[in-house]
């Protein structure tokens, strides 16, 4: 890992990390918006008693203590930190040691000459007597015998005694070969691993890229909607009012052509029973001539009821008026021609 930037790891830590704490998830739990925070800060966060804010989107979601722990563990964000951990920490280690170079970097005037060449020829003496010691394993069969060769058959480190007793005929190569061998094929691999994780980190730059512009996108909907829903309302609202006072003009109308057919005929029922008291009073007496009341009843109604004034009031329909208003098509076209 010590190829890789530090910029890379800063990426790979920062897309582990919960946005609360700004640490390493601990117990990462995905919220219904498919965004993961730890467990801990979501308690922590819930014991306000408010609704919690994703960080990432600005969702809001009621969180209780019961739910928090009923949310999906992210398991394989989790399975990545846990390695991370067990492994030392390492990118924290790596993060750091550009730091730490710029440091002694920065501080290259309080050494001498003398001092930064002897810590160097300090530092290689080290690395031989370390490669020394590689060098001079021995052999577990034969204690006295250094292991100084390599079966590429067998793929064990052999002494020469072992080469005559066990390996009569196998290809060999010394055992620092072997060594410089199989460093250079592990080298070749790292090579192409940090090359596939800077790809990997360029995909997680992108998706992160993708999810914000994902995010505006769903700001903006979101916000035409409700602009949208505002005008309908409105639209709405003074169609109701456009109906309701359409409703009380024929109601209006109607209710004046019912008073005017219903004036005459009370008059009528008025000056009908004053006639017929006064007639019932006539019938009382002896005379065989009619009467003036009995004249003006016998004109009202005439020799069956066609005297009598009954004319049926005009009546404005409201169905044919207004309720084509109230149907969907009418209304939803009203909707969408609104400016």
């Amino acid at each position: 890992m010590a190829g890789l930037s530090s910029t890379f790891l800063q990426a790979i830590r920062e897309e582990l990390s919960c946005s609360i704490c700004k640490e390493l998830y601990t117990v990462p739990k995905v919220l219904p918006c498919q965004h993961t925070f730890c467990q801990d800060c979501l308690q922590k966060a819930s014991e306000a008693g408010e609704l919690f804010t994703c960080l990432t989107c600005d969702t809001e979601v009621d969180l209780t203590p019961e739910r928090i722990k009923d949310l999906p563990d992210d398991r394989a964000v989790l399975a990545v930190c846990d390695r991370i951990r067990n492994q030392a920490k390492v990118l924290p280690q790596v993060k750091q040691e550009p730091d730490d170079n710029r440091d002694g970097n920065e501080n290259k005037g309080d050494k001498s000459q003398a001092e930064r060449e002897k810590s160097q020829a300090e530092h290689e003496k080290s690395q031989a007597e370390h490669e020394k010691s590689q060098a001079e394993t021995f052999c577990e069969t034969h204690s006295t015998e250094n292991l100084g060769l390599y079966c590429i058959q067998c793929k064990l480190p052999v002494c020469t005694v072992c080469l005559d007793e066990s390996h009569p005929g196998h290809r060999m190569v010394t055992f620092k070969k072997a060594v410089q061998d199989r460093k250079a094929a592990a080298t070749t691999y790292v090579t192409r691993g940090e090359k596939l994780l800077e790809k990997q980190c360029d995909l997680i730059k992108g998706l992160r890229t993708a999810e914000a512009t994902l995010q505006q996108q769903k700001l903006q909907i979101s916000s035409s909607v409700c602009d949208a829903y505002r005008k309908m309302l409105s639209k709405l609202e003074e169609m109701k009012e456009e109906m309701l006072t359409e409703v009380r003009e024929k109601h209006r109308q109607n209710m004046t052509a019912v008073v005017r057919a219903r004036d005459p005929v009370l008059a009528q029922v008025a000056q009908l029973v004053i006639t017929c008291g006064h007639v019932e009073e006539e019938l009382k007496k002896q005379r065989a001539e009619f009467s003036l009341e009995e004249n003006q009843l016998i004109q009202a109604v005439g020799s069956g009821t066609e005297g009598l004034s009954l004319q049926e009031p005009e009546l404005v329909s409201l169905d044919a008026e207004v309720a084509h208003l109230l149907q969907y098509n009418s209304v939803y076209q009203c909707l969408t021609l609104t400016p």
